[in-house]
């Protein structure tokens, strides 16, 4: 009886384990299954963003609220549509001092998630290039423009000869900057969102392998315990 009591020992020690593994991975399902996912972008005077679940389905009607990120004072609030997706006007209060936007969706249950858009993101910066003396002045691209037909004729044109297109100079410094200030603004959140995609947490696909290769281990061991009990009693 003794030697029975022995040997069941290893596999109802197996058996525990894999149940309380199996309610585990129940457990954490659902809540991997319902992680929020937001982000939020700056387009001209509007903000706009989408939500979704972790699964891809689009949270609808659900709150968006905005905060100040320093002193979380709420600016105002909104809701996304059918698709998950919403958008709102940038808060005149953020413009005027500056302030970094903290965007939470809030779906219910506990079920949250937020993203930080900063100053930087939103605000126009035009471009204030200073020329360097030491290298000469910075070559200019030339733009022709043909002449206004409401204008009134010149004298060259009154004569029959045609008319020179008027030429604008445009700093190509200046042109440079403006383009890669405006990439850097609609590429950082983007930037952003694939790094902190790396950080997330263990995926249902992990957590099964996990469990499958416990499972596989408690059992290994509890046969060789069962082999060694059963030798030591011969």
């Amino acid at each position: 009886m003794k030697q029975e009591q022995a040997m069941s020992r290893p596999g109802t020690t197996a058996l525990l384990l894999t149940v309380q593994l199996v309610i585990f991975c129940l457990l954490a399902g659902p809540a991997l299954a319902h992680k929020v996912r937001i982000f939020a972008y700056a387009e001209g005077d509007t903000i706009i963003g989408e939500t979704a679940f972790s699964g891809g389905r689009a949270p609808k009607d659900s709150e968006i609220i905005v905060k100040d990120a320093a002193s979380g004072k709420i600016l105002l609030t909104t809701r996304t549509d059918d698709h998950g997706e919403f958008s709102f006007p940038i808060p005149t209060e953020a413009r005027q001092k500056g302030l970094d936007l903290l965007i939470v969706v809030n779906v219910g249950e506990g079920h949250r998630g937020q993203w930080k858009l900063t100053a930087d993101e939103y605000l126009d910066q035009p471009p204030t290039p200073s020329p360097s003396p030491a290298t000469g002045p910075t070559p200019a691209t030339s733009i022709r423009v043909g002449p206004d037909p409401a204008a009134a004729l010149t004298a060259g044109e009154r004569d029959g000869t045609p008319a020179r297109p008027e030429v604008v100079a445009v700093d190509e410094t200046m042109l440079r900057r403006m383009m890669e200030e405006t990439l850097d603004r609609k590429l950082g959140p983007i930037k952003r969102m694939l790094a902190e995609s790396r950080d997330q947490g263990p995926r249902i696909q992990d957590i099964l392998g996990g469990i499958g290769y416990l499972i596989g281990l408690a059992g290994f061991l509890a046969y060789f315990k069962a082999k060694a009990n059963k030798g030591e009693k011969k």
